[in-house]
């Protein structure tokens, strides 16, 4: 079966179960990793945060000689994929079917998927919370803002966000108290690596075509619009990082160097 990984260059839970995937698949008969596509847009703050060798490394000198926070190399690795600026294009779409793609699979991918790939596709996608709560976007730290249960879901996707049939669910642990951002963070990066050992497995649900469980409880979504309305409390800048964002220490004149540096691949649009 011959699977496409939809990421975003962004992302480190992309990245992690991007290399993880590749590592799995050597050890997998019937399965291939066709190519990866990057969804990430291309604007400063994103650029920022990509998962390249160069980005990484001026990134992780700048917030440890300017910030006050922890930082590990483990937060950081590397996605590569063809930028396609619309997953849902008809050109897209037959691409894929030209290609024999069997699985999508969606780790951090920004695009939401249209009937043309969930009709088409066993569709498959990574979310950083026990479904159905904190569906949406920052499910990770609403988590831990509400002081709930911590966990991750390996779904089905449907045409609703993030409410498709569940094949793997795990729940980690309690939410606990957080020191800092960098706790926050930290715990992502535990809570990825982990669901990235549920690879082989998902990948044999998928093989044998299981439909999943119905999501049970009250679902609840998180975007950016409730972001945007939380109070900037001190509990609140733990949870979502406010004010201690590696972009806040990175000079403007560098700014203009990373917005024009040739290592940012070129957009091949569809």
């Amino acid at each position: 079966m011959r699977i496409v990984f939809l990421g975003s260059s962004s992302s480190f839970i992309s990245s992690i179960i991007y290399n993880a995937l590749k590592k799995a698949l050597k050890d997998s008969d019937g399965f291939e990793l066709a190519y990866a596509i990057d969804t990430a847009p291309d604007d400063m703050e994103t650029r920022l945060m990509r998962q390249d060798l160069i980005t990484t490394i001026v990134r992780y000198l700048v917030i440890k000689i300017f910030g006050k926070q922890k930082i590990s190399w483990r937060w950081f690795g590397e996605m590569k994929g063809q930028k396609i600026a619309n997953i849902n294009s008809p050109k897209f779409v037959r691409k894929l079917k030209l290609d024999d793609i069997d699985i999508i699979l969606s780790v951090g991918c920004v695009q939401k998927l249209g009937s043309g790939l969930l009709n088409s596709f066993q569709c498959v996608n990574y979310h950083n919370s026990l479904l159905p709560k904190y569906r949406g976007l920052y499910s990770m730290s609403w988590q831990i803002y509400f002081k709930d249960e911590i966990g991750y879901t390996w779904h089905r996707i449907a045409e609703n966000w993030d409410s498709g049939n569940i094949l793997i669910q795990h729940t980690l642990y309690d939410s606990l108290t957080m020191k800092g951002f960098n706790g926050v963070l930290s715990t992502e990066v535990k809570k990825t690596l982990q669901a990235s050992k549920d690879l082989h497995f998902l990948l044999t649900q998928i093989e044998s075509e299981i439909p999943g469980r119905l999501q049970q409880g009250k679902p609840s979504y998180y975007g950016q619009r409730e972001l945007d309305a939380l109070p900037k409390n001190e509990w609140a800048k733990i949870c979502f990082g406010w004010n201690i964002a590696p972009e806040e220490f990175i000079p403007k004149w560098m700014l203009g160097f990373i917005g024009r540096s040739v290592f940012y691949e070129k957009s091949n649009n569809s």
